[in-house]
This record gives structure tokens, C-alpha cells and sequence, in this order.
């Protein structure tokens, strides 16, 4: 159709406005963020937590199957909207404190495909320079 995609930036958007922040945080981010409801309930923050955690996961696939299956070239053509220091932040807090970003630890649906989706990242330097960065600040 001849339209430039938004899905990059959208991406780029949400790594790194969204995926650490709270509900709170996130509803700051969008126009109607000082008009409406000021407070939300313990269910809305579950269940924006929820979305979010299941968003960050399909990204985590997704990041891994682009560095198994695509070449290098695709690779940094998204560097700068995917793999970038927010995405390795985000990988590296699901990793060490995956509760801090709103994953529900004791929740099977929650865990497992978490868990799964980290296993299988081929960008280990990256990552383990993110881990370091977290653990040296705690």
C-alpha cells in the first residue's frame, strides 16, 4: 500500500515507555492521562500487569525466532527500535526480578512461557551485560 509500517516504533514505544512502568506510570503516557480515573483498583493493575507480561513474552519470542531464523541485515535494522538498551534492560529484570515488571510468579500460565521464551535467546552477551548492570546497582 505504500504506508511506512508503525510496528517498529510501536515496539520501540512500548520497550520503552510501557514494559517496566506501572499502570499508573503507562496511562501518563497517553493524552487522557490527567483527565478520568486517578486510582485503579487491585484487579485493573492485575490485569494491565497480565496484558503487559503476555506482550513482553510474544516480544521475547518474537526477538528469538528474528535471531534464529533471519539474517544479521534484519538484525540492525531493528537495533535501534527492538534491540536496543531498553529491550536488554527488560530481558535482564525478567530474568533477575521478573515480579518487579508485574509478572506473577506463581501463576503456570504466567511462568512457563516465560521461562521458555528467556531459555531460548541467542543474544547472551547482551544479555548478561544487562544482569551485571542489575546486579551491581542492587
Amino acid at each position: 500500500t505504500g504506508e511506512k509500517s508503525s510496528f517498529l516504533p510501536a515496539l520501540r514505544f512500548f520497550l520503552t515507555e510501557l514494559s517496566m512502568q506501572d499502570v499508573q506510570t503507562a496511562r501518563a503516557c497517553f493524552k487522557m492521562g490527567s483527565a478520568g480515573q486517578s486510582h485503579f483498583s487491585p484487579r485493573e493493575k492485575e490485569q494491565y500487569n497480565y496484558i503487559k507480561c503476555s506482550i513482553i513474552v510474544r516480544i521475547l519470542e518474537f526477538s528469538t525466532m528474528v535471531l534464529q531464523k533471519c539474517p544479521q541485515d534484519l538484525w540492525k535494522i531493528m537495533e535501534q527500535d527492538v534491540f536496543n538498551s531498553s529491550f536488554f534492560t527488560l530481558v535482564a529484570l525478567a530474568v533477575c526480578e521478573p515480579s518487579s515488571i508485574g509478572f506473577n510468579m506463581a501463576d503456570l500460565e504466567v511462568c512457563a512461557p516465560l521461562l521458555k521464551a528467556l531459555a531460548s535467546t541467542p543474544y547472551r552477551t547482551q544479555l548478561e551485560s544487562g544482569i551485571r548492570k542489575r546486579i551491581t546497582v542492587q
